[in-house]
């Protein structure tokens, strides 16, 4: 014959189920050693100054903080953020903590600063009619569009100029993602 209650077999149980629930699992990273773990990834947002690292043939891409943290970038958009060197960028995506420097791997970007100027991003289209227009909400007509310019329709671009009634007179530019 048991004696007892249920509740006090079960008890001890529960505890240790709420126990190993509340333990967070670290991944290993592949060819790291065992002492290499990472946290979940979860989205996070930094902003700093794009730039490079190192030399060839190991350059990377990275951002500086405000507190002179390097971050690196990987990832499908890491190209685009190397393009923009010395522009000041807000980055959103996963980070992960690898040694010895923090990760993010973008799932967006914007480019706050360039020059000390906010810049217009977008694509560009160059119509049958000469007209050139930057992809954005709402599209914007260029003026004074140099043939560098001009003949990048199809990239990703980015533009400095005066803005005035939805036509932007091109100052200077740049291609981050070519057609």
């Amino acid at each position: 014959m048991i004696v007892g209650s249920a509740s006090g077999i079960l008890a001890p149980a529960v505890a240790l189920l709420f126990i190993l629930a509340g333990c967070k699992r670290t991944k290993q990273v592949r060819d790291q050693p065992e002492t290499a773990t990472i946290p979940a990834a979860s989205e996070t947002r930094i902003e700093g100054v794009a730039g490079t690292m190192g030399s060839d043939p190991g350059l990377m891409i990275a951002v500086r903080l405000s507190n002179g943290e390097q971050v690196l970038v990987n990832g499908p958009l890491a190209p685009e953020v190397g393009r923009l060197t010395g522009a000041t960028l807000v980055l959103v995506g996963p980070v992960q903590a690898t040694t010895p420097w923090r990760t993010i791997v973008p799932t967006g970007y914007e480019v706050l600063a360039i020059d000390g100027q906010k810049p217009h991003v977008g694509v560009l289209r160059v119509e049958r009619g000469e007209e050139v227009w930057l992809e954005t909400r709402p599209p914007l007509r260029l003026e004074g569009t140099p043939d560098a310019l001009r003949s990048q329709h199809g990239a990703k671009v980015y533009v400095l100029g005066a803005l005035r009634d939805g036509v932007l007179s091109v100052q200077s530019f740049g291609v981050i993602k070519p057609p």
